[in-house]
């Protein structure tokens, strides 16, 4: 009978060695029995940090130049008050200007830079084209400053136009040219008064309207407005004023004023020498020779004011 716990009886071979095997590595499991090992985790991609290249100080340096250039649009800009476009406050336009400027480039740069996990070039790139645009702004101006140039001058020519024409309501109120009341103590200066406050209400309107395109053109050469834009902004001025029938209107006006102001300073000079009629209403004189002069201003004074009426329809419709 053969012992079972003899060395000599055990082969070799029986129970073949298995090889031995690393352990997994540290922090993972190993996959159940029977399925496939995950994929490997991609790298994780490092976060660069926000920074811009050297050449970046070039597009700060030239929208300091540009605002230094063009420093005088400041001190007619109008969209600013008149306070801030005293030379005192110059300096410190530039460089507000020139810090926001940097600082809306800078934030720009950083959220398009985070987001595209950029580098370096592409931060400085999207700060130099940041920065050229505010170098554009400053260099073009703006249609709104352009808007605001073409409503200043016309808000000035209507205040004029209106303060001619309560100047001229005043006057009429006041008794005009109709000869009711003149005999009334302090009538008559008082219709030379406001006559004389319509005359110049009406000379102001004609003055800023034959100064308006030199003024207009004039403002917005002061802004950076090109010529050609210039002239497409005084031909629409023209347009929409109609200036040469409103001229036309004030001229007639004017005419008319004077001769009012003619026949109302010979009454005062020979205040003496005339009477008003009270049933008819007309002035009787006791000089003949008066009465012929007044006569004759009174039958000029009513042919132009039909013919000021007739060019007046005339132009209107041409």
């Amino acid at each position: 009978m053969t012992n079972p716990y003899q060395p000599n009886q055990f082969q070799p071979n029986q129970y073949p060695q298995q090889p031995l095997q690393s352990p997994p590595p540290f922090g993972q499991v190993p996959p159940p029995f029977g399925q496939a090992a995950p994929p490997p985790s991609m790298p994780i991609r490092e976060r660069q940090k926000f920074g811009l290249d050297w050449w970046g100080i070039f597009p700060v340096l030239a929208l300091i130049v540009v605002q230094v250039m063009f420093k005088d649009r400041l001190l007619h800009d109008p969209t600013r008050s008149d306070e801030f476009r005293k030379p005192d406050f110059i300096a410190g336009a530039i460089t507000g200007a020139v810090i926001g400027g940097l600082l809306v480039s800078l934030l720009v740069s950083w959220i398009f830079t985070k987001i595209a996990r950029g580098g370096r070039t592409l931060s400085t790139t999207l700060f130099t084209c940041m920065m050229c645009l505010f170098i554009l702004t400053t260099v073009r101006p703006s249609h709104r400053k352009i808007d605001m140039v073409m409503r200043n001058q016309t808000a000035q020519i209507e205040a004029k136009a209106k303060a001619a024409e309560d100047a001229a309501n005043e006057f009429r109120r006041a008794g005009g040219g109709e000869p009711a009341g003149i005999d009334a103590p302090g009538a008559l200066e008082r219709r030379l008064s406001t006559l004389a406050t319509a005359q110049q209400a009406t000379y102001d309107v004609i003055r800023t309207g034959d100064s308006a395109e030199a003024d207009i053109a004039n403002a917005l050469r002061d802004i950076g407005v090109s010529q050609s834009d210039i002239e497409k902004q005084i031909e629409a001025f023209r347009e929409a004023y109609r200036w040469p029938v409103n001229r036309a209107s004030f001229a007639a006006s004017r005419t008319i004023f004077a001769e009012l102001h003619d026949i109302l300073e010979l009454l005062r000079a020979h205040r003496s020498s005339w009477r008003l009629d009270p049933i008819s209403n007309k002035i009787i004189f006791d000089d003949t020779q008066l009465l012929h002069e007044f006569n004759n201003m009174q039958h000029e004074l009513a042919s132009d004011v039909e013919a000021q009426k007739a060019a007046l329809e005339n132009l209107r419709q041409h």
